[in-house]
């Protein structure tokens, strides 16, 4: 994904926990529109993540971070 390429200069500059959240909200706002359903984009999240050599997400981070507030109300 070039938009991951596009932060890993800030891998020095935050945390690893906090890069590994940056990297897995990017992987799931771009992989949500091309996977059918919640479980598969956390597959694929985390596939990203651990090409990236960094720990997997847990389902609830997905669950909770794949929309915004506006978008659950409609």
């Amino acid at each position: 994904m070039k938009e991951i390429e596009s932060v890993k200069k800030f891998r020095s500059i935050l945390r690893e926990s906090d890069y590994r959240l940056l990297v897995a909200r990017i992987g799931a706002h771009y992989l949500k529109e091309r996977v059918g359903s919640k479980t598969d984009l956390h597959k694929e999240v985390n596939k990203v993540l651990v090409s990236q050599q960094l720990e997997p997400v847990s389902f609830n981070f997905i669950r909770n971070n794949l929309y915004t507030q506006n978008e659950m109300n409609t």
